[in-house]
């Protein structure tokens, strides 16, 4: 998916999906959050070969990294004071054929104590974020 093509998806509410086999490239989210508060992704899947949930934002034109997880379980949880856009990323990486199926669940996590990045340490290179246009 491009940016203009990302799933708007709802918060609580988990959206299904596969992974894209060999086509070395994933599923785009986002979600809006009208609220300064923590966000919590988690992406489950029944194959985890090749996977990593990214969470990109908006910096003017570009998307902007903001966490990685590439070890299951997939998770990522953040404090945002931030009142923006929120894309996650499921990708899967070409090299594995990976078309396994997923449930990707995006949360408001309201006054719980989270921290700004992810508690695992990222352990492969981030995949190019999607483009902002086809």
């Amino acid at each position: 998916n491009t940016v203009s093509q990302a799933n708007r998806v709802c918060l609580g509410i988990p959206v299904y999906g596969t992974h894209d086999g060999n086509a070395g490239t994933g599923d785009l989210f986002y979600a809006q959050l009208h609220s300064a508060a923590g966000l919590q992704v988690s992406l489950d899947t029944t194959d985890a070969a090749g996977v990593q949930l990214l969470l990109y934002r908006t910096n003017g034109d570009t998307l902007e990294l903001v966490a990685q997880d590439a070890v299951p379980p997939f998770e990522i949880v953040l404090a945002t004071n931030q009142i923006e856009t929120y894309y996650a990323y499921a990708y899967s990486d070409p090299s594995y054929s990976n078309t396994a199926s997923y449930s990707l669940l995006v949360n408001n996590v309201g006054g719980r104590a989270v921290s700004e990045t992810p508690s695992l340490t990222p352990t492969s290179t981030p995949p190019p974020p999607p483009a902002r246009q086809p």
